[in-house]
């Protein structure tokens, strides 16, 4: 992405052209159109889900042009590539999160908080994404379940995918975010992330 007609976002020079969040359909995609739909630094919006339901829902309720809708599964690389082409910033928030349902159901979570991280990282090169930020969860510290070790290998894939170099691991607690850890230097990109995800879900 070019320097030339950055703006500031929190000190950060940045130009955010379009944004792509996976899961879009879920709490935290709600909660992030409802923060930042009018959020001028940002031209388009996308939405990544498999729910077609909540896609309409969500469709019907905000009637805007600047979000854009695409259907699919991250677990399938084929069905993401067209939200990705072109983005600048991608919030990877889907994934299976329900504790009891992952213990019984082991290789779905698996396949999909793993499998589909590994998906969009690599897309996420692929198409020379500027920031790739996973949402992860505090039972991925000192993980006990499948659903929080699952979590903790998807940021352990974030981390050591080493040609993606601006990765940053939100962390949520009921919703809202406990810490941050980033690969960028700037402490505005922190804060810009934080306030993204200060909105209860």
């Amino acid at each position: 992405m070019g320097q030339d007609g950055a703006v500031a976002a929190i000190g950060l020079k940045l130009v955010i052209v379009a944004q792509c969040v996976t899961g879009g359909t879920g709490s935290f995609g709600k909660a992030f159109l409802k923060r930042q739909l009018n959020n001028k630094k940002f031209s388009e919006i996308r939405i990544f889900s498999r729910d077609e339901k909540k896609q309409d829902d969500m469709r019907r309720l905000y009637q805007s042009s600047k979000i854009k809708y695409f259907l699919g599964d991250v677990r399938e690389k084929s069905s993401i590539s067209n939200a990705m082409i072109g983005a600048d910033l991608v919030f990877h928030a889907a994934a299976y999160k329900h504790v009891p349902i992952q213990e019984l159901h082991p290789w779905s979570a698996v396949n999909t908080n793993l499998g589909g991280t590994l998906n969009l990282v690599t897309l996420s090169d692929n198409y020379l994404v500027d920031k790739f930020v996973l949402v992860s969860t505090d039972k991925a510290v000192n993980p006990t379940n499948v659903m929080g070790a699952t979590k903790r290998l998807a940021e352990m894939i974030t981390q050591n995918f080493n040609r993606i170099k601006n990765f940053s691991i939100v962390y949520l607690v009921n919703g809202m975010p406990m810490r941050v850890r980033s690969s960028l230097a700037s402490e505005s990109f922190l804060a810009l992330v934080t306030i993204v995800m200060s909105i209860p879900c």
